[in-house]
């Protein structure tokens, strides 16, 4: 995106209902910590974690698919 078309949708709200139904899904899901990982929509780990702890959640959402 060049910098124009960047500012362009900086300064308008073309994704701003997008961005509001994310949030309300979000706090529905009980999510209240930035970042907060979903895998599967089923299983979550929050906060700044290893990647080793990211992994392991992938790898229990795969297993359970």
């Amino acid at each position: 995106m060049d910098a124009a078309a960047a500012a362009d949708l900086l300064a308008g709200d073309a994704y701003s209902a997008g961005v509001r139904a994310e949030e309300r899904e979000a706090a529905l899901s009980g999510i209240r910590a930035v970042p907060t990982f979903v895998f599967d929509g089923r299983f979550s780990v929050s906060g700044a974690q290893d990647p080793a702890v990211l992994a392991q959640a992938a790898r229990q959402a795969l297993a359970s698919a």
